[in-house]
């Protein structure tokens, strides 16, 4: 086996085998190491020597914890294009997993989260254990579910609902149970969880704010009410744009919802929580509750409560006031600005900006939610074919 640093690679007998090699970071994806698995796979891809792959993780921790997000943090915070890049090659790698000529084997052993599963559920052969913690923890950095997962979530009833929004781990029998895996390996295979009658009430809901009122709601159970609890901790935005970008992913190709993520990924890496360095964490910024959009009287739901997130819309801008700092995201320049770095269509950047005030919609007073389910309910439905192709 051949080391090329950050990912170790390998044919024997037939078998190619990738193993990423950052056991002291549970073999967290650096640029480097996407980059370094696209150009591996492509050439076993044509290699007459391989018949399939096998990817691995180095350690006993587990497969792979997710994107380096403190790395991608600091490539946002220095305004480098290298933020933007890593959605579009980490997006082109999923694709290419997804659609791979020779079978792909990903064992998810242990802590297997986030970009993760990005470079193993969309394989032919997902292999869990008694070990495996399988999560998309995204709603709790500020960011949201992505590398096209929401294709599968959205395809998993009412406990994928949950998976996207809680963020909370299930074990391998479940995941076998939704369709993120395949196969048990070893002994004692549990039985799959998520099959709870409150899961199935609560998590149909019509939204974030009626998702949580029925976890509040009155049950012989302790566990919607620790449900509420955790995603009362979760990032307010990453909450209510990952459940509108679940329901559109419903009826969207892998292709399209991977589109769909790097319109949403390169907004967030720049304006969400994670720039910020505001996780959505308890005592931080970021808790469901002190949520708030403003109409375009100025109003506030919820009559001006200290440290509230405001949202606007005004004229050709979006405007954006948090702890006192106003932010006014003028269309053509962050159009500018995407064309330089991603070079995303003027379409695709007003996806995100309805995408984003639509789902806040969801989250605060009834008559701000008709308000902006009425103005912007027809924009989504005009832009619905414009999400970008992949480069």
């Amino acid at each position: 086996m051949s080391t090329t640093g950050e990912v170790l690679a390998g044919v024997d007998a037939g078998v190619a085998h990738l193993v990423l090699n950052r056991p002291r970071a549970i073999n967290a994806l650096t640029p480097a190491m996407i980059d370094d698995l696209a150009v591996q796979l492509s050439a076993w891809a044509i290699d007459d020597r391989v018949e399939r792959v096998v990817l691995t993780g180095a350690g006993e921790r587990g497969l792979c914890s997710g994107a380096d997000v403190r790395a991608l943090r600091e490539l946002a915070l220095a305004g480098d294009p290298g933020a933007d890049r890593f959605f579009v090659h980490e997006y082109r790698l999923n694709a290419m997993i997804a659609s791979y000529p020779k079978p792909y084997e990903a064992r998810m052993t242990g802590i297997t989260m986030g970009g993760g599963l990005g470079v193993s559920a969309h394989g032919s052969v997902r292999v869990v254990d008694a070990t495996s913690q399988l999560a998309m923890p995204e709603t709790g950095i500020g960011l949201f579910p992505d590398v096209g997962m929401l294709w599968y979530l959205s395809r998993a009833g009412a406990a994928g609902t949950y998976l996207a929004l809680a963020g909370l781990p299930i074990d391998g029998a479940t995941a076998i149970h939704l369709g993120l895996a395949d196969t048990w390996q070893g002994d004692g295979r549990p039985a799959p969880a998520l099959g709870e009658e409150w899961v199935s009430e609560c998590f149909t809901a019509d939204g974030p704010s009626e998702i949580l009122g029925r976890l509040e709601g009155d049950w012989d159970t302790e566990a919607p009410g620790e449900c509420a609890a955790v995603l009362r901790t979760r990032c307010p935005l990453s909450v209510a744009v990952t459940w509108e970008a679940l329901r559109r992913a419903a009826t969207m190709t892998l292709e399209q919802v991977l589109a769909q993520d790097l319109v949403l990924a390169t907004y967030f890496v720049h304006h969400s929580g994670l720039r910020r360095g505001r996780t959505g964490a308890a005592g931080r910024q970021g808790p469901l509750a002190p949520v708030v959009a403003r109409t375009h009287r100025g109003r506030d739901a919820d009559r001006r409560q200290p440290g509230v997130r405001r949202v606007a819309v005004r004229n050709s801008a979006v405007v954006d006031v948090l702890d006192g700092e106003v932010v006014v995201l003028s269309l053509d320049q962050r159009l500018d600005n995407l064309q330089v770095v991603a070079g995303l269509a003027r379409d695709a950047y007003f996806v995100a900006c309805d995408l984003r005030l639509h789902a806040l919609g969801a989250l605060v007073a009834d008559e701000l939610g008709e308000l902006l389910g009425v103005l912007l309910r027809d924009a989504l439905a005009e832009r619905a074919g414009l999400l970008p192709a992949l480069p």
